[in-house]
């Protein structure tokens, strides 16, 4: 159905829960671009989500992490 459309859809990484690996699992199957949300997690953390959509599918995801500098 998406491949249909003229335009590009994205699944933007959405911080507190609101992009689970599931959900990008299931666009990734529609043969779209997806991102795990990494800005408010820990690195264990991260590292299950992204094993958990390795178990979904074998489509390439990218991983959004916000990178904070501590200015003096």
């Amino acid at each position: 159905m998406l491949h249909a459309l003229s335009v590009l859809i994205i699944q933007a990484p959405l911080a507190e829960g609101v992009s689970p690996p599931a959900l990008a699992a299931a666009v990734s199957e529609e043969g779209e671009p997806i991102f795990l949300a990494g800005g408010y997690k820990t690195t264990e953390e991260m590292r299950k989500e992204m094993m958990n959509v390795r178990t979904l599918t074998s489509a390439p995801f990218g991983v959004n992490v916000l990178y904070q500098v501590k200015r003096t």
